[in-house]
């Protein structure tokens, strides 16, 4: 009783800090809520939250992604800035709505119509952050809380690889993920999570388009990179080390073709052999 006492009392503070907080989120929404769902992203669907609403909506990803809606839709309203909606979003639209429709001559109607109720507000995210106008500061700041969300799983991952801690099991191995015993953790899932900050961290590391080419920057780029590998192979989804790799490789070759990209890929490489090196 104590416990859940807690939990209530955590989660009652969140959401009342955040309510506080809305006028900033609407200010800058990039830059703010939607750096912290980014960075939500690999644990945030594990994090169950003691709140009146239905399921899936009690989780810490689904309410910070309610308020990455209501932030996008105040700063569009407040403002008046935003993209005009291109002719995707009008065909995901559609989609969406043909989906909805087949619920009425689904087999299970109640399966469907929670489904539905999963992908409507995704793709409403997803199309509202697409017309949101989005700074180079507000950018740097979603790239750098994404980079830092994989290099701390791939940094979890790595302690307990070091101290011998056994992993979590899924079927009949022990693959790591941040818990055992629900859909969200499923390895397969947290591997392909960790995929963005892998790519993201790569460009930093090299220098990239937009990337600050300082030292510092440039080993934060590293560390993301690194550790976010150690959490993908950890896994151990033969589907997220391929697509790991191909991550890998087109990140290399894209920032290699920029104005000396083949020197800084040169320097790049090395610091990953002594890196791996170091590893092993």
């Amino acid at each position: 009783l104590e416990a859940t006492n807690v939990t209530v009392l955590i989660a009652t503070t969140f959401v009342l800090v955040c309510l506080a907080a809305m006028r900033f989120f609407v200010a800058r929404p990039v830059a703010t809520i939607l750096a912290l769902y980014a960075a939500s992203v690999p644990v945030g669907s594990l994090v169950v939250l003691r709140v009146p609403l239905p399921s899936p909506f009690i989780t810490l990803s689904s309410l910070l992604g309610a308020l990455v809606i209501a932030a996008g839709f105040g700063h569009v309203l407040t403002y008046g800035r935003g993209r005009i909606p291109t002719i995707p979003v009008g065909l995901w639209l559609l989609f969406l709505a043909w989906s909805a429709a087949t619920a009425f001559w689904a087999i299970s109607a109640s399966t469907a119509l929670s489904t539905i109720m999963v992908a409507a507000p995704l793709l409403i995210l997803v199309i509202l952050v697409g017309i949101l106008p989005v700074s180079r500061s507000d950018f740097d700041i979603l790239r750098v809380a994404i980079i830092i969300s994989g290099a701390i799983v791939g940094s979890y991952a790595s302690v307990l690889l070091v101290t011998g801690s056994p992993l979590p099991t899924h079927g009949v191995s022990e693959r790591f993920a941040v818990s055992a015993g629900s859909e969200q953790s499923d390895p397969n899932i947290l591997a392909a999570s960790l995929l963005l900050p892998l790519g993201l961290a790569i460009e930093m590391l090299m220098g990239g388009a937009g990337s600050a080419r300082t030292p510092m920057w440039r080993a934060l780029g590293g560390i993301g990179a690194l550790f976010s590998a150690v959490g993908i192979v950890s896994t151990a989804s033969r589907g997220g080390m391929i697509a790991g790799g191909v991550v890998v490789l087109l990140s290399l070759y894209f920032c290699a073709r920029l104005p000396g990209g083949a020197r800084r890929l040169r320097q790049t490489l090395l610091f990953l052999g002594a890196a791996v090196a170091g590893v092993a």
